[in-house]
């Protein structure tokens, strides 16, 4: 946005202060003529509002913008206020400060109304007025604080009359009594555990309840109800469980120990089937596995040579054709070996010492040999269907549906990692009543070499 247009708009100096920069003083210096007052006056105003380390950065910019201001402004009514703020900010980059010199405006001619406002100022500034200053210098000088007349004592210390439960009677208020400060006598303060004599006789200390006595009727309850040892005492001697020999408690511990023996043993030897079944799965997962992998790798060598055996039986028929095609030409009918022995005994005797130069290379010219890159399955009368229906001849077929049709580029036979067989079809479809073209790509699922488990 430019600078002279963004200072024209009525915003505030503190709104204009964080656009400002070297660039845009820069800008400004060179618009100053045609620059409105009011707006130029909020430029200068919002240097005020700058951090010191804008100053800082921006301290001969500043300076440079100042002079120019105090110096090219016309001497005018509507630019009064910016030469006064551009003559207060001298010397701003390195004061940081707005020095108002009320002599030197006066004796440069200011306006009345200008003068008038300064002289205010200036006896308002001379007495420091209370509303002039912040809240917090009244906690700073109590001079300016507010006087606060403090009620008399007797509204602070009341002796009051201790509340009694008698229904009868009310809470009495004594009357003010004046509170004079005695004189300091040296006593000896009674000690904090005893209480003073007029508490410890109104108010006496009843004594410890005597412990209740259980009848003999209820020793069964409380017997029941309390622990084995807060009941011992309330239990019969002559009824207690009479101790059983030693032998028989032998023989207990001895039982007991036999128990815990054979439990231990029963643990143990579940423990020992379960590590013993997990073993057995793990190998089974283990055979079925290596099975797999080498069902795997015999499909894939099966695979393989079946590929080697179909590219080797093309190989022959493409060599038998060549061959039945060169016999053809020639007119002669005599065996592939033969003709080939001769027609190398030819050719050294013709040219001793210098083998059978190999026949030229296959060389597409047409346009479209991109096109047909692939195609192993793709017959002459449909290439040059598709050439001249790419050169743009008006073509048709008898086999397009609605005037779409479709030609089989290529067919591509792969094994994924499932074994199953697939065969990748390129097709080349043609509209001829659009004249448009696209190659599709199909995927057909031929049969699976997996062996079911």
């Amino acid at each position: 946005m430019d600078a002279g247009r963004k200072v024209e708009e009525p915003w505030s100096a503190y709104r204009l202060c964080p656009t400002l920069s070297s660039d845009v003083l820069d800008g400004l210096s060179r618009q100053l003529p045609n620059l409105d007052p009011a707006a130029l006056t909020r430029v200068l105003m919002s240097f005020l509002h700058l951090k010191p380390i804008q100053v800082r950065d921006m301290q001969l910019d500043l300076g440079a913008f100042i002079d120019k201001c105090d110096a090219s402004l016309p001497d005018d009514d509507d630019h009064a206020w910016a030469r006064f703020v551009a003559r207060g900010l001298k010397g701003f980059g390195e004061t940081m400060r707005f020095d108002v010199d009320t002599h030197h405006h006066a004796s440069c001619g200011m306006p009345p109304y200008i003068d008038g406002i300064l002289q205010r100022t200036s006896s308002a500034l001379s007495v420091v007025q209370p509303w002039l200053l912040p809240a917090e210098a009244q906690y700073r000088d109590t001079a300016l604080l507010p006087p606060v007349a403090s009620p008399p004592a007797s509204e602070h210390f009341r002796v009051r009359r201790a509340y009694t439960f008698d229904a009868k009677a009310e809470p009495h208020v004594a009357h003010a009594i004046p509170v004079s400060r005695p004189a300091a006598v040296p006593q000896s303060s009674p000690p904090r555990s005893s209480p003073p004599k007029a508490l410890q006789q109104s108010s006496p200390v009843p004594p410890r309840p005597a412990p209740r006595v259980i009848e003999p009727f209820r020793r069964r309850t409380a017997i029941k109800t309390m622990g084995l040892e807060d009941a011992a005492h309330l239990q019969d001697k002559s009824k207690r469980g009479r101790p059983t020999g030693i032998e028989s408690r032998r023989e207990k511990e001895d039982l007991r120990r036999l128990e815990k023996a054979e439990k231990e043993q029963k643990r143990h030897e579940e423990r020992e089937q379960k590590r013993l079944k997990k073993e057995e799965e793990k190998e089974t997962r283990r055979i079925e596995r290596d099975l797999q992998r080498e069902q795997k790798a015999l499909a894939l060598q099966e695979q393989t040579q079946r590929r080697e055996r179909d590219l080797m039986d093309r190989a022959v028929r493409e060599a038998a054709a060549s061959v039945a095609r060169q016999t053809a030409q020639a007119g002669l009918m005599m065996p592939a070996h033969l003709l080939a022995q001769m027609q190398s005994q030819m050719h050294a005797g013709a040219f001793p010492g210098v083998l059978a130069p190999p026949p030229p290379p296959v060389v597409d010219n047409s346009p479209f040999a991109s096109m047909f890159a692939d195609a192993n399955v793709l017959t002459p009368e449909h290439k040059s269907l598709i050439e001249q229906f790419l050169s743009g001849q008006p073509v048709t077929h008898p086999d397009a549906v609605d005037g779409v049709y479709q030609v089989t580029l290529s067919e591509k036979r792969t094994i994924d990692a499932n074994l199953d067989e697939f065969a990748e079809v390129v097709v080349f479809e043609m509209n001829f009543a659009t004249g448009s073209w696209r190659k599709l790509k199909r995927r057909k699922k031929l049969l699976s070499h997996r062996t079911e488990q």
